[in-house]
């Protein structure tokens, strides 16, 4: 919304118009990411009454979605709600808006019924209490006929990250039988921010055996749940591990900053 609608009443379309138009003129499908955050709101979305606060949000939520409607095929409704005990995150929207996250899936398809929904969360490896959660809501949305098509898996991870946690989170998100999108995929090289740390064949292998675990448990998910793997940047130079954590010798994607194919990528693909 910051970006979208810095003022109340106002939006600012024409750089999101821009990338969808280009995507539009050469083939490429868009997606949403991300209609409702507890970050990047600006203030004025949270003034006046709880049913203020209601309205505002629904009423950027329908006008976003239709604005894209037929352009934009999948949105990221809701990111990141759940905190690692399972509870839901304290916001503004939890304090004031009673049963907010339905309210916001039953908004996006009211704007736009076509739109694949999507709930994106991180860390459920290792979080036993939030992928529960998470799991627990999608029952209660399909018990209620709460509009929800698929999970996404942020899938920021590490070379020291648990297989056994990773693979865990896989199979019981796919259980649920949304579809699954890796969402925000990159494996970290350097987690504890070593100032010497070297980015050598050692540190790519143990890289390179991480992504290949991801891309096979991948294919392991029923086809028709597949929906896809999406990189969280493209070059290392452009990662937000070097920027958000200040890791400056941080390498954790398929292309070096020059934007030159790295080993791994010719053995994923």
């Amino acid at each position: 919304p910051q970006s979208l609608s810095p003022a109340e009443g106002i939006y600012n379309f024409t750089d999101a118009d821009a990338l969808v138009a280009f995507a539009e003129a050469n083939g490429i499908a868009v997606r949403g990411h991300t209609l409702l955050w507890h970050r990047q709101t600006p203030d004025y979305f949270f003034q006046g009454s709880t049913s203020e606060v209601k309205a505002r949000l629904q009423k950027y939520i329908t006008d976003v979605v239709t604005h894209f409607k037929g352009k934009i095929y999948a949105w990221d409704v809701v990111n990141e709600a759940f905190l690692d005990d399972g509870s839901l995150r304290p916001t503004i929207w939890s304090d004031h808006i009673p049963d907010y996250l339905a309210k916001s899936f039953r908004w996006a398809h009211e704007a736009d019924p076509n739109a694949i929904l999507f709930y994106n969360d991180y860390g459920q490896d290792g979080k036993p209490k939030k992928m529960q959660a998470i799991l627990d809501l999608v029952a209660d949305f399909k018990k209620r006929n709460v509009p929800i098509d698929g999970l996404g898996l942020q899938m920021h991870v590490n070379i020291n990250s648990k297989n056994e946690a990773i693979l865990e989170v896989i199979t019981k998100s796919a259980a649920t039988g949304l579809s699954i999108h890796f969402s925000e995929l990159d494996v970290a090289v350097n987690p504890k921010n070593n100032p010497d740390f070297v980015y050598d064949d050692v540190a790519k292998d143990e890289q390179l055996n991480k992504f290949l675990l991801l891309f096979n448990s991948f294919k392991s998910i029923p086809l028709g749940q597949q929906y896809g793997i999406t990189f969280w940047n493209v070059g290392d130079k452009d990662s937000w591990l070097r920027g958000y954590f200040k890791r400056p010798k941080e390498n954790p994607l398929l292309f070096d900053d020059g934007y030159a194919r790295k080993p791994a990528y010719k053995v994923l693909y």
